[in-house]
């Protein structure tokens, strides 16, 4: 006759047989090395700062802000064009394949250069300057979505290929 499913012995072989998953589990996962993990992160950012500022900057009927502090990222803000977005989810898409980073940490890596910028600024000018701030962040998480979106659907592709046994190199993209 076995246990009660409430019994001391039962609770502790479920135990120990969690505790053998998750060593097992942690042997099995390469560690990704923080220097590493920190240069996606600063690709990831400079390529989402880059997708943001520069279809502002060569648009040439765009009549810049000024600012204390980079007064471009507040230009490119003010007149975000709506393929920005799309290029945000391209960013998150390529980077799907080549980074470690899960899609939440990816999408606000792209964006991340630009809550850094509005912290500088109010500790250059004060909140005068920024009385919608839980807009502006608001803005900001959406931005970080349209990177997860591509993300997200650049690792699915990637998990998608590798159960269904799509050849190619085994170097592209993160270990599952």
């Amino acid at each position: 006759m076995s246990p009660p499913l409430g019994s001391f012995a039962v609770q502790q072989a479920a135990g120990l047989q969690w505790r053998t998953i998750m060593t097992a589990a942690a042997q099995q996962a390469p560690r990704v090395p923080p220097i590493r993990v920190l240069s996606e992160v600063v690709v990831a950012a400079v390529l989402g700062w880059a997708a943001i500022v520069l279809p502002v900057y060569f648009d040439e009927a765009v009549v810049h802000k000024q600012a204390l502090f980079m007064p471009i990222m507040t230009t490119a803000i003010v007149h975000l064009k709506l393929y920005s977005l799309g290029l945000l989810m391209l960013i998150g898409f390529g980077l799907a394949f080549v980074t470690h980073l899960r899609v939440v940490w990816l999408g606000i890596a792209i964006v991340s250069a630009w809550p850094l910028r509005s912290i500088v600024d109010i500790a250059i000018g004060g909140l005068s300057r920024h009385t919608l701030l839980g807009i502006e962040w608001g803005v900001y998480l959406s931005l970080a979505v349209c990177g997860m979106i591509g993300a997200g659907i650049g690792r699915w592709l990637l998990r998608y290929a590798r159960n269904n046994g799509v050849q190619g190199p085994d170097t592209i993209g993160p270990d599952p």
